[in-house]
């Protein structure tokens, strides 16, 4: 799958710019479960997304939105944010 960029989560951060209506793929650490969201993951009601430790998900970011925020019961470095190519 071709992508044009990408970020790793880190377990200090919390959030990331990200660009509306594009879509992502979001890969887990090794540990843990990583959440996420559009608004402050700290409450269950706003996680849209989850993934498994090692998994990976894609998704798209709604239009609007250029905040994503996250959250993980793991350590250092939680996860990975690559950015899908536009599709022609």
């Amino acid at each position: 799958v071709p992508t044009r960029s990408s970020s790793d989560l880190a377990d200090t951060d919390y959030t990331v710019t990200v660009v509306a209506e594009a879509r992502y793929l979001i890969t887990a650490g090794a540990t843990g479960v990583l959440w996420l969201g559009v608004a402050d993951v700290t409450s269950a009601a706003n996680v849209m997304w989850t993934v498994g430790a090692n998994g990976t998900i894609g998704i798209e970011i709604p239009a609007g939105v250029t905040t994503l925020h996250y959250g993980s019961d793991g350590v250092g470095t939680v996860g990975r944010l690559s950015k899908l190519d536009d599709v022609s």
